[in-house]
């Protein structure tokens, strides 16, 4: 029934000039999109589960904006990431997160950058874009994953936080342990795009800004959510 009222809906979107409307009011564009997203979703079996929750930690390491000093200065298990994944196919899903990490350079603990990160990423099942069919696909398997967000960057000797938005991207290597739980392994590449400060909480001269970069190397686990019996990751 709500399959039929989308499309006398967009029909008669149609009879009125679409066009013109989609010129005027971007919205209606937006409304497209969402219909026609639906549409896949509804028309899909839902033979597997599609939604996961993912929790990771690890070291993070700069690779600019060192100010001076080595990223092994910098290397510690300071970050963590907590993750919610919807896989629209066995092959392309979506991520949403929220990120913690820390930084203080060996010599000086009393300094440092702390960011709050989140964002959203597109996931490409790598085993599955290559159509690989193994047996050791069962219980192994490769996720690409790539997008953006927003860094709340604080250093700790100063009062004010840095507003940053970032790009980043990454591979993920999954271990099955059963049909609900799975060992991840990954490595993220961030990019803060308008970073004001240092890593280890300086402001750079000016009131200047450059690029900051740093990764991620993350062990964590995997938990899938749903009624059936199998993840689309292992489906």
């Amino acid at each position: 029934m709500f399959r039929i009222l989308e499309w006398i809906y967009l029909f008669q979107i149609l009879k009125s000039n679409l066009s013109s409307h989609i010129m005027k009011y971007p919205k209606y564009l937006l409304t497209l999109i969402i219909f026609a997203l639906g549409g896949t979703l509804t028309a899909q079996e839902t033979k597997f589960n599609r939604f996961s929750l993912e929790l990771t930690t690890g070291i993070d390491a700069p690779l600019s904006l060192r100010n001076g000093k080595s990223t092994s200065d910098y290397i510690a298990f300071k970050q963590f990431q907590i993750s919610g994944r919807y896989m629209i196919s066995q092959t392309y899903g979506i991520k949403g997160f929220y990120g913690y990490n820390q930084f203080n350079p060996s010599n000086d603990s009393n300094n440092g950058l702390t960011f709050h990160r989140v964002g959203a990423e597109a996931v490409v099942n790598i085993n599955r874009l290559l159509n690989i069919n193994s047996a050791g696909r069962r219980q192994f398997n490769v996720l690409a994953h790539g997008g953006m967000g927003l860094s709340l960057a604080k250093p700790d000797t100063q009062s004010n936080t840095d507003n940053i938005g970032n790009v980043l991207m990454g591979m993920t290597g999954e271990i099955k342990l059963s049909n609900r739980f799975s060992i991840l392994g990954d490595v993220t590449y961030l990019a803060n795009l308008r970073q004001h400060t240092y890593f280890d909480g300086t402001s750079l001269p000016h009131n200047d800004y450059k690029t900051g970069s740093f990764v991620n190397i993350s062990v964590g686990i995997m938990y899938s959510l749903g009624p059936n019996k199998f993840h689309a990751d292992w489906y």
